[in-house]
Protein backbone atom coordinates (compact mmCIF):
# COMPACT_ATOMS: atom_id res chain seq x y z
CA UNK A 1 0.00 0.00 0.00
CA UNK A 2 2.82 2.38 0.89
CA UNK A 3 4.60 1.57 -2.39
CA UNK A 4 1.40 2.32 -4.37
CA UNK A 5 1.01 5.73 -2.68
CA UNK A 6 4.63 6.61 -3.46
CA UNK A 7 4.17 5.52 -7.08
CA UNK A 8 1.08 7.67 -7.58
CA UNK A 9 2.83 10.63 -5.91
CA UNK A 10 5.82 10.08 -8.18
CA UNK A 11 3.50 9.93 -11.20
CA UNK A 12 2.01 13.28 -10.19
CA UNK A 13 5.44 14.87 -9.80
CA UNK A 14 6.56 13.54 -13.18
CA UNK A 15 3.35 14.70 -14.83
CA UNK A 16 3.72 18.18 -13.39
CA UNK A 17 7.37 18.40 -14.42
CA UNK A 18 6.44 17.37 -17.98
CA UNK A 19 3.69 19.98 -17.93
CA UNK A 20 6.17 22.68 -16.96
CA UNK A 21 8.67 21.57 -19.60
CA UNK A 22 6.25 22.26 -22.44
CA UNK A 23 4.18 19.09 -22.43
CA UNK A 24 6.80 17.06 -24.32
CA UNK A 25 5.45 13.94 -26.03
CA UNK A 26 1.93 14.68 -24.82
CA UNK A 27 1.74 17.62 -27.21
CA UNK A 28 2.09 15.24 -30.16
CA UNK A 29 -0.30 12.61 -28.78
CA UNK A 30 -3.11 14.16 -26.69
CA UNK A 31 -4.60 10.75 -25.86
CA UNK A 32 -1.60 10.14 -23.58
CA UNK A 33 -2.23 13.31 -21.58
CA UNK A 34 -3.91 13.03 -18.20
CA UNK A 35 -7.09 14.98 -17.54
CA UNK A 36 -5.38 18.04 -16.09
CA UNK A 37 -3.41 18.46 -19.31
CA UNK A 38 -6.69 19.24 -21.11
CA UNK A 39 -7.31 22.27 -18.88
CA UNK A 40 -6.71 25.87 -19.91
CA UNK A 41 -3.16 27.19 -19.55
CA UNK A 42 -3.29 29.44 -16.46
CA UNK A 43 -0.59 31.73 -17.87
CA UNK A 44 -2.57 32.64 -20.99
CA UNK A 45 -5.51 35.04 -21.14
CA UNK A 46 -8.80 33.17 -21.46
CA UNK A 47 -10.60 33.60 -24.74
CA UNK A 48 -13.92 35.37 -24.61
CA UNK A 49 -16.88 33.07 -24.87
CA UNK A 50 -19.03 34.02 -27.82
CA UNK A 51 -22.75 34.24 -27.32
CA UNK A 52 -25.14 36.46 -25.49
CA UNK A 53 -23.28 38.24 -22.75
CA UNK A 54 -26.01 40.70 -21.93
CA UNK A 55 -29.40 39.91 -20.51
CA UNK A 56 -32.48 40.44 -22.61
CA UNK A 57 -35.35 42.68 -21.61
CA UNK A 58 -38.99 41.61 -21.56
CA UNK A 59 -39.49 43.41 -24.87
CA UNK A 60 -36.79 41.25 -26.48
CA UNK A 61 -38.50 38.02 -25.42
CA UNK A 62 -41.78 38.76 -27.22
CA UNK A 63 -42.12 38.44 -31.04
CA UNK A 64 -42.89 41.82 -32.61
CA UNK A 65 -45.87 40.36 -34.48
CA UNK A 66 -47.68 39.95 -31.16
CA UNK A 67 -47.62 43.66 -30.25
CA UNK A 68 -50.36 46.15 -31.04
CA UNK A 69 -50.03 49.90 -30.83
CA UNK A 70 -52.49 51.51 -28.42
CA UNK A 71 -51.15 55.04 -28.02
CA UNK A 72 -48.56 57.70 -28.82
CA UNK A 73 -47.29 60.55 -26.69
CA UNK A 74 -45.23 63.41 -27.99
CA UNK A 75 -43.03 65.70 -26.01
CA UNK A 76 -40.34 68.31 -26.50
CA UNK A 77 -37.59 65.66 -26.72
CA UNK A 78 -39.08 62.68 -28.50
CA UNK A 79 -42.17 60.60 -29.15
CA UNK A 80 -43.10 57.54 -27.12
CA UNK A 81 -45.38 54.75 -28.23
CA UNK A 82 -47.49 52.57 -25.99
CA UNK A 83 -47.48 48.94 -27.11
CA UNK A 84 -49.57 46.10 -25.73
CA UNK A 85 -48.48 42.46 -25.82
CA UNK A 86 -50.96 39.62 -26.34
CA UNK A 87 -50.92 38.81 -22.62
CA UNK A 88 -52.13 42.34 -21.80
CA UNK A 89 -48.86 43.85 -20.58
CA UNK A 90 -48.16 47.37 -21.79
CA UNK A 91 -44.81 48.93 -22.64
CA UNK A 92 -43.73 52.50 -23.35
CA UNK A 93 -41.03 52.53 -26.03
CA UNK A 94 -38.88 55.16 -27.70
CA UNK A 95 -36.71 55.19 -30.81
CA UNK A 96 -33.63 52.93 -30.62
CA UNK A 97 -35.35 50.62 -28.12
CA UNK A 98 -34.53 46.95 -28.65
CA UNK A 99 -37.64 44.87 -29.29
CA UNK A 100 -38.52 41.36 -30.51
CA UNK A 101 -36.70 38.04 -30.55
CA UNK A 102 -34.71 38.79 -33.74
CA UNK A 103 -32.68 41.79 -32.53
CA UNK A 104 -35.21 44.36 -33.64
CA UNK A 105 -34.66 48.07 -33.03
CA UNK A 106 -37.33 50.76 -33.18
CA UNK A 107 -36.27 53.12 -35.97
CA UNK A 108 -39.11 55.66 -35.97
CA UNK A 109 -42.29 56.50 -34.11
CA UNK A 110 -45.03 58.46 -35.87
CA UNK A 111 -48.61 59.28 -34.91
CA UNK A 112 -49.83 56.29 -36.92
CA UNK A 113 -47.14 53.61 -36.57
CA UNK A 114 -43.95 52.25 -35.03
CA UNK A 115 -41.31 51.24 -37.58
CA UNK A 116 -38.87 48.48 -36.61
CA UNK A 117 -35.77 47.06 -38.31
CA UNK A 118 -35.19 43.42 -37.48
CA UNK A 119 -32.40 40.98 -38.38
CA UNK A 120 -33.40 37.58 -39.73
CA UNK A 121 -31.53 34.74 -41.42
CA UNK A 122 -32.76 34.15 -44.97
CA UNK A 123 -33.01 30.84 -46.86
CA UNK A 124 -29.35 31.16 -47.98
CA UNK A 125 -28.17 31.38 -44.37
CA UNK A 126 -27.29 35.07 -44.66
CA UNK A 127 -28.38 37.70 -42.17
CA UNK A 128 -30.74 40.33 -43.63
CA UNK A 129 -32.50 43.36 -42.22
CA UNK A 130 -36.28 43.45 -42.55
CA UNK A 131 -38.62 46.33 -41.85
CA UNK A 132 -41.73 45.76 -39.78
CA UNK A 133 -44.46 48.22 -38.91
CA UNK A 134 -46.91 48.16 -36.03
CA UNK A 135 -49.81 50.36 -37.09
CA UNK A 136 -52.19 52.27 -34.88
CA UNK A 137 -55.64 50.70 -35.34
CA UNK A 138 -58.41 52.80 -36.78
CA UNK A 139 -60.88 54.14 -34.16
CA UNK A 140 -63.55 51.57 -34.99
CA UNK A 141 -61.22 48.53 -34.57
CA UNK A 142 -59.82 49.10 -31.07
Amino acid sequence: MLIRKRASALERVLSLSLLMMGRGAWAQNPSLAPEFMQLRDPFKMPSLVSGEAETRTELELIPIESFKMIGVTTGPDRAKAMLQAQDGRTFFVTEKTKIGVNEGVIERITAKSVQIKEKKVNAMGQEEEFSFEIKFPSPGRM
